[in-house]
């Protein structure tokens, strides 16, 4: 999410997707992706194993329940962001991120590194938490882009949470953003609360945690089905935001260094669904 303070406006005037998709077994609604002269990323996958035993969540950087997890050990700089006056490309921030899930719950723990966390909102539900330090989530359970999920969690704990939903088929540029066609055709729901998500945060000297319990139960929603189990598969993507100051007088000068799992433009992974990478859940790693 995000850039700009009219965010909430690009959200709500958004629209139609269609560019990358990878063909997945297990995802429904998956499309081979197709080439574009931007050379775009191909998308990435990974298997993420079951946990041996449920994390406890806002643990110590040495948590022994995170060694079996699939590792991200450092997420990629975005793609070039548009002529936007608000925001400067920049070093992709230093985040590692590890995967596990078990029947209840598909665990995310974001390690970002930065001895100076940004949260110009504190913990308020809802709030616009892109504007300072945030890590996000976005997870599609079908993967067809026409519904997905978007979770931010800034360091003080504070969390943002949008239902979307696209009412027409997705079409999306040589960039990977949805084109916009009119805003009847992108709901994006500020005011839901995902039932039964769980996170905790927790400073260390160099770095913050966040962590997220996403509940299967809302992400098999449209699959009516109610648990995770080996063989399933989701559309996800993983990004951080870091806004260190950029050399002005106060705290409104801060540029914009973001960080992907799947490499999106700058400041608009929410406009990127057909972004989102795959994740194939596989059975415990020995």
């Amino acid at each position: 999410m995000h850039v700009t303070q009219a965010h909430h406006a690009s959200i709500a005037a958004l629209c139609t997707l269609g560019l990358v998709l990878l063909g997945v077994t297990g995802c429904r609604g998956l499309n081979p992706q197709r080439t574009s002269a931007l050379a775009l990323p191909p998308l990435p996958t990974a298997e993420v194993p079951r946990a041996v035993a449920s994390p406890q969540l806002g643990t110590k950087l040495d948590d022994p329940v995170w060694r079996g997890a699939f590792h991200v050990p450092l997420l990629a700089a975005s793609l070039p962001a548009e002529a936007d006056t608000d925001t400067a490309i920049g070093p992709a921030p230093k985040t590692e991120v590890r995967l596990l899930w078990d029947p209840e719950f598909l665990y995310v723990r974001f390690v970002s590194f930065d001895d100076e966390p940004f949260s110009p909102h504190g913990q308020q539900r809802d709030a616009p938490h892109y504007q300072g330090d945030v890590v996000e989530v976005f997870v599609d359970g079908v993967g067809d882009s026409r519904q997905w999920y978007e979770l931010q969690v800034n360091p003080d704990g504070g969390v943002l949470d949008l239902n979307t939903v696209l009412s027409a088929p997705p079409v999306s540029d040589a960039r990977g953003l949805l084109t916009v066609e009119s805003n009847r055709e992108y709901w994006s729901n500020l005011a839901y609360d995902m039932p039964g998500l769980r996170i905790a945060t927790r400073r260390e000297a160099d770095a913050w945690i966040a962590d997220l319990a996403i509940p299967a139960a809302e992400l098999l929603r449209r699959r009516q089905a109610n648990h995770l189990s080996a063989g399933t598969s989701l559309r996800l993507n993983l990004i951080r935001y870091d806004r260190p100051r950029a050399g002005g007088p106060d705290d409104s000068h801060r540029a914009l260094h973001m960080a992907c799992w799947s490499p999106v433009v700058l400041g608009r992974p929410h406009r990127s669904p057909q972004r989102m990478g795959v994740i194939h859940l596989v059975p415990s790693t020995p």
